[in-house]
Parts: structure tokens; sequence; C-alpha cells
């Protein structure tokens, strides 16, 4: 089994509609969808996924079959694509979905995790523990299940959340790298979706979990044309890293004291104000992460 993993954008949604169009739903049809999303996905909502599930079913799941069926799955989203050009049959496979905190990016989660036709679990938050089922969403299929964790406040529109949002995406990949991920499976990082900003700190991130826990592997995938629609990946090379000493470190700089033994996070997971460590927003997601890479307690 591999374990993949996917920063989800909205590149759906955009592949629904005209002149794309990948599917056969139409414009209206997309309309009804993202009315729904508007309505239903609200800040409060998207904490409770067990209030809109009924509203799911009843209003977006008639439009999820064309989704299901599309003839071309590598111009249905970047996540998509990316998935396929891994493997075409993943069927064996656990798939998670990273969704933004917002009604946009939940809706373009549930369409790709439709994709599936496997059941559907939506996670509020990720817990770090090794019994949160989430919210079943679609019970009807068989199989390994989708894993829809959103991440609070990741928001595009509000720099001021992004390092908690980081905090949350670092938490995210502790419940997929370690937390949740089966013996001897490999844990694939697909980076060709989902927003910019994030990227880097998902390959950092990545790197402390190789540390821990081998193989992890990240991918991106070139953008495809008309007469090569399916390029392949490239293969982001992850570095070896000093898990116990940056660690070390870190807790240093989470302290406010400036290491005086080695610098090597400085400029990266903090920084010299004032004669003070102040961490960065990968310092804060480095933190969260330091209770389950082992040797660093």
């Amino acid at each position: 089994m591999t374990v993949h993993l996917l920063p989800c954008g909205t590149s759906v949604l955009a592949n629904l509609l005209p002149p794309r169009s990948v599917t056969s739903l139409s414009r209206d049809d997309v309309g009804t969808m993202t009315a729904w999303a508007g309505r239903e996905l609200t800040a409060g909502a998207l904490d409770r996924p067990e209030t809109w599930v009924e509203s799911f079913h009843t209003e977006v799941g008639p439009y999820l079959e064309p989704i299901v069926r599309c003839p071309h799955p590598v111009r249905l989203s970047a996540e998509i694509a990316s998935l396929h050009s891994y493997r075409a049959a993943i069927s064996d496979d656990r798939v998670v979905l990273l969704a933004s905190d917002t009604a946009e990016g939940m809706l373009a989660a549930l369409l790709n995790a439709a994709r599936f036709r496997r059941p559907v679990r939506v996670h509020a938050r990720p817990v770090l523990d090794g019994t949160a089922d989430g919210v079943l969403l679609r019970a009807e299929a068989a199989g390994e299940p989708v894993h829809i964790l959103r991440i609070p406040r990741l928001l595009p529109d509000k720099t001021e959340t992004f390092t908690e949002a980081m905090e949350n995406v670092a938490k995210a990949l502790v419940w997929s790298a370690l937390l949740h991920r089966p013996p001897r499976a490999e844990l694939a990082l697909h980076l060709s979706g989902g927003y910019k900003a994030t990227l880097p700190y998902l390959v950092a991130f990545a790197e402390y979990l190789n540390g821990e826990r081998p193989p992890v592997r990240a991918f991106c995938l070139h953008e495809g044309g008309a007469e090569n629609p399916d390029p392949g990946l490239v293969e982001i090379y992850l570095r070896a890293i000093r898990t116990k000493t940056d660690m070390a470190e870190l807790a240093a700089a989470e302290a406010g004291c400036l290491p005086t033994d080695t610098e090597q996070l400085l400029g990266f997971a903090y920084r010299n104000v004032h004669a003070r460590a102040e961490l960065t927003p990968l310092g804060w997601g480095l933190a969260a992460m330091r209770p389950y890479l082992a040797g660093t307690v």
C-alpha cells in the first residue's frame, strides 16, 4: 500500500466549466453545487461536517456520477492527474486530501474524492490520535476510504492566519505519515495542487518525516498540453536531516533563547529579533511535529 497525501486546490471546479467542460455537467449543474457550498459550508459548519452530510447527498449527490465516469481523468484536476501519473490503478492505496478552510476548497476536495467511488471520511481538523475516524460522508461504496482533512485557518486572503495554518498542515502530515500509515507503506506527497505558498513548507515537513519513518517521497506534475496531456511526475528529492540536533535547537528557540552551539535553523525555523529567538511559520509547524519525532522529547 501507498499513502497518497495531496494538498487540494480548486482546479476541478474550473475544469468542470466551459470552455474545458471535462464532464457532461452543465454550467447550471456546477452552479448548483457551488451554491450549495456557499450556503452550507460556512465557517462554523466546516467545523461540524455532520451538519451537512444529508444535504450533500440530496443536493450534490445527483451530480457526482459524471465525475466518476469522466473519460479523461488527467484533465479533471491537478490532484487526479498526479495520482494517475503515479500509478493508474491505486485501488488498494490510501488517499488523503488536504482541504483549505473555505467553502470552495472543501467542495473541491469533495468532488475529487467522489472520483474514486469509495467511502469518504471528512475530518474537521487533524486530530493527533489513533482513533479519530472523521465523519462518514459516503458509505455506499466499498474499499479503503478517502480521507479529507480540513486545515483550519488555511485561508487565501488572510495572511495573519498563515502561521496557525502551517501548524495544522504539520499536524496533517503527522496524522497521515506517522499515526495513520500502515507498516511498510510508502508516503507519496503530491505537490501539484493546493495553495502554492504552502508547498515549500510541505517539502520541509516531509524531510523530517522521511528521517523519522521512511520512505517518504515528494512529486510534482508538469503542466500537460494538447499533444501530451499526461507528461509524468517529477520527483522532488528530500534532504537528509539531523532530527535530534535540529529539534533541540528548535526547542531552545521556542523558549525565546538564541542557541549558542548551532545556528542550523536560524533564518529558517526562527529569526533573531532584538536578541531573542522568534519562530517562523515553518518553525511553529516543526514545533507541532516535535513530540512525534523519536528521540526528541
